[in-house]
């Protein structure tokens, strides 16, 4: 949470002139704008510069917390990519001299600790098997993914 914080914070801060700031006055200019302001990707590519522990962060962020964000529609080019890796739990290519590894350790330790975004697949099933997926899921007293999921494992 401190480093979401921090990111936060120095978006802000950096935002708010044009002006090289330092790490110090970054800080202390942030600390005076609201903390509901959202930022915007560009804004905190640029906190990048002045920290990189936020470049390492900011892709786990834009996944798991795009809340923080003013837009995360129209991403460079090579966030986007690293962001669409990190979406299927993929160890990302280098970001900006940060290696792949490190952006997607932030993934697992950002929002709930521990869980990865769960990815959408929809599947055509015949009207049987769609009752006997409902059939298991209220036998069982699980939902209908779980008993997927529960059927994948049990074939591996």
């Amino acid at each position: 949470m401190y480093i979401q914080n921090l990111v936060v914070l120095y978006v802000q801060g950096a935002s708010s002139s044009n002006s090289p700031k330092s790490t110090r006055s970054i800080w202390r200019g942030s600390c005076e704008r609201r903390a509901s302001h959202a930022a915007s990707a560009t804004e905190a590519s640029a906190a990048g510069e002045v920290e990189p522990r936020i470049l390492e962060l900011l892709p786990a962020l834009i996944v798991k917390r795009p809340a923080l964000f003013e837009s995360t529609a129209n991403l460079p080019a090579d966030l986007a990519s690293v962001v669409a890796a990190l979406r299927r739990d993929r160890v990302p290519a280098e970001f900006r001299g940060i290696s792949g590894k490190d952006v997607h350790r932030w993934l697992a330790r950002v929002g709930q600790r521990g869980k990865v975004p769960a990815r959408l697949k929809s599947f055509r099933f015949t009207p049987a098997d769609q009752r006997l997926l409902e059939e298991l899921a209220t036998s069982m007293g699980i939902s209908e993914t779980e008993v997927i999921r529960r059927g994948l494992r049990a074939l591996s």
